[in-house]
């Protein structure tokens, strides 16, 4: 807490740290709170107070009332403005600074800015952790069907009804799985201890933990792959928890996966009670798991070595917390997930380059398809780049097709690595530019700077290049370069 000596009174103003979109998204203030305290022998005046953040520009206003000596009482600022637009589109730390007056006296403090996909590793922050469960992500919804259909394969019993029996098997076949058919290793959370003791650490969002789809690899650690987990126990209804564990209540230093297996509804998005959370497991109403037990070599563990681990872990943890997802959604919270999703032309484009590779039994989805898809689409930009750069729609789409026949046949097993890391610029450019939806435009600039040598060959074809395309589109829409680096 800062704090300012006003006129007998004594304001102490509780800032946080570090602030990005996704604290916003859980319906967090960078002011939680302001305590007045009446340090005088005689009643105070009622005392007007403000905060203002330079960039992006906000506003925070207060007021005390008159207290009595020795008294106190608890406020939360109001907050008049603040551009939210601007805080979106933050994609790497930057410090801004906040102004905070209170009659004569002000005080200047630093506060970081991250970007989306960072959590500032503070209590007052752990809500936020429900925005990084993203229930509706392209990555989940092909775990759960790829996960369904291969334990359907095995004659397994279907998974029906509520309870525990049916809450471990949901997640025992999504462990199943996971385990025997991704290779997943562990990697080390990037926390990051940033000049002036703020700590924060980079979230892996579904794609950056499967970064290749199409071979099934990917990396993690304990919060990335719990965050993953309890997105895929989110989308098949049931309620996911976060369990963190850690030397004291303001830093956790482990995460397990939770869920609850009674189906009952419940009002408290985090409990701090141990013995509360103890309790729940001894009675069989809440089930823990070891994520990391997913990750290859030393780590590894089969699915009720990961359960038995995880219960261990909550019984010999001197300090644990719980945040329960579904009780921070809507309508008893206010925590959205933070996906994004696709604007109606890209759904058509897409579908488009899925059926092209059906019918062509193309041996997996590549960047091509994308191309072609996005060429036979109804888009603005689309016409825009026919119109300013003699780009034949029709001759591009054949010239696609073409280039694609030549291909060994057999149907799509998967993602080629240009084609992921195609979707997932096009995703991280739409949020970098504080869209609210994946746009064309966010497609085209993903496929210009894939490194595909067959699109080179295929506008070649077309009398085109990336580099005629990019003047153009730059022009028509401005773009940040996607980071395709792993977290």
């Amino acid at each position: 807490m800062v704090t300012l000596d006003c006129r007998k009174v004594r304001l102490r103003i509780e800032v946080l740290p570090a602030f990005s979109y996704a604290l916003h998204n859980a319906g967090l203030s960078l002011l939680p709170l302001v305590v007045a305290e009446n340090r005088g022998d005689v009643a105070s005046v009622p005392v007007q107070g403000q905060a203002v953040l330079d960039d992006p520009f906000g506003v925070w206003k207060w007021q005390t009332p008159s207290l009595a000596p020795g008294s106190t009482v608890n406020l939360t600022p109001i907050l008049e403005s603040f551009d939210y637009d601007a805080l979106e589109r933050v994609t790497a730390p930057i410090w801004s600074s906040l102004t905070i007056k209170a009659d004569s006296e002000n005080l200047r403090r630093d506060v970081l800015l991250l970007g989306c996909w960072s959590w500032p590793l503070h209590a007052g922050t752990w809500p936020a952790l429900g925005g990084f469960v993203l229930p509706y992500d392209g990555i989940v919804r092909g775990i759960l069907s790829a996960a369904q259909e291969s334990w359907q394969d095995t004659a397994s019993p279907p998974i029906e009804g509520s309870g525990s029996s049916s809450a471990i098997a949901a997640l025992r076949m999504i462990y199943a799985y996971l385990e025997q058919t991704c290779r997943i290793r562990f990697a080390d959370p990037l926390a990051i201890l940033y000049e002036r003791n703020v700590c924060f650490q980079a979230i892996r969002p579904p794609h950056r933990v499967l970064f290749n789809a199409g071979r099934l690899e990917g990396e993690g650690n304990c919060l990335d792959l719990s965050l993953l987990l309890a997105g895929c126990l989110e989308a098949v209804g049931l309620a996911p928890l976060i369990l963190l564990t850690g030397a004291d209540d303001e830093h956790a230093t482990h995460a397990l996966l939770g869920a609850w297996t009674d189906g009952r509804t419940r009002f408290r998005p985090i409990i701090r009670q141990r013995q509360a959370i103890v309790q729940a497991m001894e009675d069989g109403d809440l089930l823990a798991l070891e994520a990391t037990g997913l990750c290859s070599g030393s780590r590894h563990l089969g699915f009720d070595a990961a359960l038995a681990h995880a219960r261990a872990a909550v019984e010999q943890a001197t300090r644990i917390q719980a945040i329960d997802v579904k009780c921070l959604r809507p309508p008893l919270g206010r925590v959205l997930s933070l996906e994004t999703p696709l604007d109606p032309v890209v759904l058509s484009a897409l579908h488009e380059a899925s059926s092209l590779a059906y019918r062509l039994r193309s041996p997996a989805f590549e960047t091509l398809h994308i191309l072609y898809g996005l060429s036979i689409s109804s888009g603005e930009i689309l016409k825009t780049l026919s119109e300013r750069c003699r780009l034949p729609q029709g001759k591009l789409a054949e010239e696609t097709i073409r280039h694609l026949q030549r291909r060994r046949k057999g149907n799509p097993a998967g993602h080629t690595v240009g084609y992921d890391r195609c979707v997932n610029d096009a995703r991280e450019n739409a949020r970098s530019q504080g869209s609210t939806v994946v746009r064309e435009c966010d497609f085209w600039w993903a496929l210009l700077l894939n490194e595909s040598k067959s699109v080179d060959q295929v506008l070649a074809q077309v009398g085109s290049s990336r580099q005629q395309l990019a003047e153009t589109l730059s022009a028509i829409c401005p773009q940040v370069r996607p980071q395709t680096q792993n977290f």
